[in-house]
C-alpha cells in the first residue's frame, strides 16, 4: 500500500469513527476557531498543516453562491454528494498551473456523485476579461466569492487551496498547491484523486 492510499485510508477511518460515536457534526465555524485557538502559537504555515488534521469531521458550513452563469447554489444542495472546493486567482500562478491536473480529475469522475466547486474573489467581469474564452477550468465557477471564502471558510492563508467534503458533508482534507510549474498538475492528481477513490469507495 502506498504512502497516499494510507493516508486516506486513515482520514476515512477517523471520519467514520467520529460518526460512530457521536451523531452530531461539529459546527465548522466553531471547530475551525477552537483549533486555531488551540494552534495560536505556531507558525503560519503549521498552523494551516495543523488545521487540516484538527479540522476532519466538521460540517460543511451553510452559504449561497451565484455561478457566472446567474445560477443560485445552496450549500443544502450538495447533500449525499462528495463536495471538492477549489479557492483560486486569476493572478495565482500555482492556480493556472494545477487547473489541467483538476480538469483530469473532473472527467475521471465524471458520472460520479461529486460536485467540483472553484470560487474566486475576482469579480466575474474580471474573469470575463482574462480568463473566459483563454483558459479551461472544468470546475462550476464562482465569482465574487471573498465573503464566503474569508468569512465563512474564515480562510486566510494563500492560494490555490482544495478542500473535500464527504457525502456527509464532513470535513475530509485540505490539500495546497505550491508548484507554479508543470509539477502542480501532477501534484494535485496525485494528492486528490486517492482521496475521492476512498471516499466512494468507503464512504
Amino acid at each position: 500500500m502506498n504512502e497516499i492510499w494510507f493516508k486516506t485510508l486513515i482520514v476515512i477511518a477517523g471520519i467514520c469513527l467520529s460518526g460512530c460515536q457521536s451523531q452530531t457534526i461539529p459546527n465548522y465555524a466553531e471547530q475551525y476557531q477552537n483549533c486555531l485557538t488551540k494552534f495560536s502559537n505556531l507558525d503560519p504555515f503549521d498552523q494551516r498543516d495543523s488545521l487540516n488534521i484538527c479540522l476532519r469531521g466538521a460540517a460543511l458550513p451553510k452559504f449561497d453562491l451565484m455561478d457566472i452563469q446567474g445560477q443560485i447554489l445552496h450549500s443544502e444542495d450538495l447533500k449525499g454528494k462528495v463536495v471538492v472546493i477549489n479557492f483560486w486567482s486569476t493572478t495565482c500562478r500555482p492556480c493556472l498551473a494545477e487547473m489541467p491536473g483538476l480538469n483530469e480529475i473532473v472527467q475521471k469522475f465524471k458520472g460520479q456523485p461529486i460536485r467540483f466547486l472553484a470560487l474566486t474573489a475576482d469579480t466575474k467581469e474580471r474573469l470575463e476579461k482574462v480568463f473566459l474564452g483563454k483558459r479551461t477550468f472544468n470546475f462550476e465557477l464562482f465569482s465574487d466569492a471573498h465573503p464566503t471564502i474569508s468569512q465563512t471558510f474564515q480562510y486566510q492563508w494563500g492560494l490555490p487551496l482544495t478542500i473535500v467534503f464527504d457525502k456527509k458533508g464532513r470535513f475530509v482534507c485540505w490539500m495546497s498547491g505550491s508548484f507554479d510549474d508543470f509539477r502542480a498538475a501532477d501534484a494535485i492528481k496525485e494528492e486528490l484523486m486517492p482521496v475521492l477513490e476512498g471516499l466512494l469507495e468507503y464512504d
